[in-house]
């Protein structure tokens, strides 16, 4: 029966790398499990502050992430992209890996050298902010090093392990010793996840090093051209990601901010298996010969899109009794914005599995055209519509901005075809 089903599969998905898709699996499972840990972290969170409150933490990740702009895509993109192309070449791999660590660190220190003032200048400077900053850095560097690798287990171990010790300090602090404190709640959210990044590496080392002697400006002009474009598309997801919860505080309260981030993170459930399977599928894509890599892109959409959807029509019918229940009515005022936040998700899944493909196959200028087109259509509805229908005309602009990405990857395919149709004439 195993037999018939997995030969039924194979048919059905000739192009679909196996080995790929059970690394993925397992990697999904802890993603889901260290999901399934941050969605009761954020149950817990939000039960325990008001909408309101709720709302400042979630606006302190935001600005933190807009902080990380520079660092997290070092970490999460370019350190993975370059050990998964050369891990096999211990020596290119050895003088990639220092200029990425020298370059990661300078950055790292200008964004606190911009920050900092800006914050101050605004009045929004809050050392949560900054302690978040730091531990997405942190986390991102070694994720970006156990993707590159292949790493599926350590991803696993540093996803799950993170939340589950945020989740323990949640409950010791804020729980049993009922410190209702927004700033604690950010120290506990940006300092977690250093720790078992520190364990992982002691106990389980993946190959690392840093030798400034071959630190050298023509391997660093090589990094920084393929950086750039990673840097534009970076930001502008986290602007596509974080900008609707600016607008919001802006022209709402943050009440509207803490129902619009409850929706986000339950629409996390949709961006699960897209998120796995893309981190594996980038580094395989780098190394996969010419005639192949389209087959495992069209597979692992296909599996994507086909799960979402099975995704969608379960929050259609139960995301609004599981809010009710589990968060209570406050979060309830806009019930229809979970649906339209899976859906919205569903898109951005598909953009992940897309954007994989190119970014693999050292296309990252492409992923920067969809990224700004998604940032730019979303600032522009979240500025027309939040206005006048406050938390869904966010959703909606999140929504329109992930499909005006796909628009551009449509785009480029077409263009793409017509090239090689009128080259072979």
């Amino acid at each position: 029966m195993r037999k018939t089903i997995t030969g039924g599969t194979k048919k059905f998905l000739p192009g679909l790398d196996w080995a790929l898709f059970k690394d993925s699996s397992v990697l999904t499972f802890g993603i889901i499990l260290a999901r399934g840990v941050g969605f009761l972290i954020t149950m817990l969170l939000a039960r325990l502050f008001i909408p309101a409150d709720f709302g400042v933490i979630q606006y302190a990740i935001s600005v933190a992430g807009i902080i990380a702009i520079g660092v997290q895509p070092f970490g999460q993109h370019v350190l993975s992209r370059f050990v998964g192309k050369f891990r096999d070449i211990p020596a290119q791999l050895s003088e990639y890996m220092s200029n990425i660590w020298g370059l990661m660190g300078v950055v790292f220190l200008i964004s606190l050298v911009v920050a900092i003032p800006v914050l101050l200048f605004t009045g929004k400077f809050n050392l949560g902010i900054l302690a978040i900053f730091l531990g997405t850095s942190v986390f991102y560097a070694y994720y970006g090093l156990a993707r590159g690798y292949l790493a599926s287990g350590r991803l696993a171990m540093v996803e799950v392990g993170n939340n589950v010790l945020q989740i323990l300090l949640i409950l010791v602090f804020l729980q049993f010793l009922n410190i209702k404190s927004t700033f604690l709640a950010m120290l506990i959210r940006g300092l977690a996840p250093i720790v078992p990044v520190i364990l992982l590496q002691q106990f389980l080392p993946l190959p690392n090093t840093f030798d400034k002697k071959i630190v050298n400006c023509n391997t660093t002009k090589i990094v920084l051209k393929f950086s750039l474009p990673i840097w534009i598309s970076h930001a502008s997801y986290m602007l596509y990601a974080t900008v609707a919860v600016l607008f919001l505080e802006h022209f709402t309260n943050t009440t509207m901010v803490g129902i619009f981030s409850l929706a986000t993170t339950m629409g996390i459930t949709i961006s699960f298996f897209p998120n796995a399977l893309a981190t594996l599928l980038m580094p395989k894509i780098a190394g996969a010969p010419e005639n192949q890599y389209k087959s495992l892109l069209a597979s692992a959409l296909g599996l994507v899109m086909a799960l979402n959807i099975a995704l969608i029509v379960f929050y259609y019918f139960f995301a609004a009794w599981l809010v009710e229940t589990v968060f209570g009515s406050g979060y309830l005022i806009y019930p229809q914005v979970f649906v339209l936040m899976a859906i919205a998700e569903t898109f951005a899944g598909a953009h992940t599995i897309i954007t994989t493909a190119y970014v693999g196959r050292g296309r990252a200028q492409e992923e920067t055209k969809s990224r700004l087109a998604a940032v730019l259509a979303t600032i522009v509805f979240c500025w027309f519509l939040i206005p006048s229908y406050g938390v869904i005309g966010a959703v909606l602009a999140k929504l329109i901005g992930a499909i005006s990405s796909l628009i551009v990857y449509g785009s480029v395919y077409l263009r793409d075809h017509s090239k090689f149709r009128y080259t072979n004439q």
